[in-house]
């Protein structure tokens, strides 16, 4: 399976990770990664159409934008907790 990591770490990416995004005083989670086929229980039923329509991507919910699908080369987005870390 692919993995993918956060620049300049070797943080690997999951669902319910927390990130900051293109410069959001608020932090956004990580709803789901196309490529990786890491999708939610919630999600499972538009994996293949986001396959098919994008093939790779991140899906962020972000505090200003709601879901925004980014980049898997994560420029627009910083690693500041993994969902491993949090309560």
């Amino acid at each position: 399976m692919k993995r993918l990591f956060y620049p300049e770490t070797d943080t690997e990416i999951r669902i319910g990770d927390l990130v900051r995004w293109s410069g959001d005083e608020e932090l956004s989670t990580v709803v789901f990664i196309i490529s990786t086929d890491q999708f939610p229980e919630h999600e499972a039923g538009s994996a293949d159409w986001f396959k098919s329509e994008f093939g790779e991507g991140i899906m962020l919910d972000t505090p200003s934008a709601g879901w925004v699908l980014v980049s898997e080369d994560c420029e627009d987005m910083a690693w500041v907790r993994s969902a491993n870390q949090l309560g």
